[in-house]
């Protein structure tokens, strides 16, 4: 697995959990944060990654935080690579 594939699998994992917490099912956590249960599989499978307008929303209606997940990334990871210099 690549770093962006890591990621990408930690992020999900963390946004699972925030709905699993919470007693939700995909469609209706989906529906909650106005994204379609299809996308929303595919972040929490790592498939996909989020835009900041879906960080912004998970952030404005749970307090799902983005620090601990970039601290969980960046300690995993080591340090930053010239790999990652092309990302958008």
């Amino acid at each position: 697995m690549d770093r962006k594939e890591h990621i990408g699998k930690m992020f999900g994992k963390n946004l699972k959990h925030l709905r699993s917490s919470r007693g939700q099912s995909q469609v209706e956590f989906a529906e909650e944060i106005k994204l379609s249960d299809k996308k929303l599989s595919k972040l929490e499978l790592g498939q996909n990654h989020p835009s900041f307008t879906t960080l912004i929303k998970l952030h404005r209606k749970f307090g799902f935080k983005v620090d601990p997940i970039i601290q969980e990334i960046c300690e995993n990871l080591g340090p930053y690579e010239a790999e990652f210099d092309d990302e958008e």
